[in-house]
């Protein structure tokens, strides 16, 4: 019974200013665009490949709109929620198992159709949620770029504590 639960599976965050173009660079390298990222015993392969895939959808809905303008992306048995807190940096929560969805369309509220409805949760709560913790963040540490790029200078970046991650999405 608890494989069918909606349950937070990943929730990290990346700043996109900090990502390297190079294919050839090793992992250590990919990483350093990772601010945080939870469950902490996650690989780096793992991680690189979320935050690849997130990078590839913002991406994509850029070629259309101009802008990233991706709220969330329904998988077959996930649900990425994307929220850009400050300019180019990102927190996405992915959520395992959702079992219903609510959409607005031309006649009010479409229900997605997947199996066993009796988790219910918006894409617009997770969004909210997201908001919510990097707003009670920002009342207490200031913004992310200044924790991680003291005076907006990327080249000397602070090692970024998971220490302040963990206030950010612990509250």
């Amino acid at each position: 019974m608890a494989d069918n639960l909606v349950s937070l599976q990943y929730a990290f965050i990346f700043d996109r200013r900090l990502a390297v173009a190079d294919e050839s660079a090793g992992d250590h390298e990919k990483l350093e665009q990772v601010l945080y990222f939870w469950p902490q015993q996650t690989s780096a392969f793992q991680q690189i490949m979320r935050v690849s895939l997130c990078c590839g959808l913002l991406d994509f809905s850029r070629s259309f709109s101009g802008k990233p303008s991706v709220d969330g992306v329904q998988m077959e048995e996930q649900y990425y929620t994307f929220y850009e807190c400050e300019p180019e940096i990102w927190m996405v929560w992915v959520v395992r198992n959702p079992r219903k969805l609510e959409f607005g369309g031309r006649r009010g509220v479409v229900l997605s159709k997947t199996k066993n409805m009796r988790n219910i949760f918006t894409p617009q709560t997770l969004r909210e949620q997201l908001h919510s913790a990097h707003a009670i963040y920002r009342l207490f540490h200031g913004s992310l770029r200044s924790s991680i790029a003291p005076g907006g200078d990327l080249s000397v970046c602070l090692l970024y504590t998971s220490d302040a991650a963990d206030d950010l999405l612990c509250v």
